[in-house]
């Protein structure tokens, strides 16, 4: 199954410090197991998925001219992909039952992260 138009997604974004970055990648990692015991990409667990994943990358001073250097910031993107919002529905009250959210809450609050929840894909190839 691939990522398509009007598919619903969460999406996280942190952007931290190189020597914070371990913490956000290990709650993440935390986060990503609870998602395999729970979620399916296609059916067959609680949750059903289109995709997830998490990227990250060093943040450049200048993106249009990486010669100028990097900034020591580091930015991670955590990508949710449902198959329509309901699921997203599906997905907040399986989260409700894991113990590890109130540790995921807190890494958005200590690391001012950006959420996007239910968004709606707007573009694909």
């Amino acid at each position: 199954m691939s990522t398509s138009k009007g598919n619903a997604a969460i999406s996280f974004v942190f952007k931290v410090s190189a020597e914070q970055a371990p913490v956000v990648e290990k709650g993440l990692a935390d986060h990503a197991e609870w998602m395999r015991e729970t979620h399916a990409i296609g059916t067959g667990k609680s949750v059903n998925l289109v995709d997830y994943y998490v990227t990250k990358a060093e943040e450049f001073v200048n993106p249009a001219n990486p010669e100028e250097g990097k900034t020591g910031n580091m930015i991670i993107i955590m990508n949710e992909v449902y198959p329509n919002p309901d699921e997203i529905g599906n997905h907040m009250n399986v989260a409700q039952k894991w113990s590890g959210m109130g540790g995921l809450l807190q890494l958005f609050k200590d690391y001012d992260a950006t959420l996007l929840m239910g968004g709606e894909i707007i573009q694909t190839l």
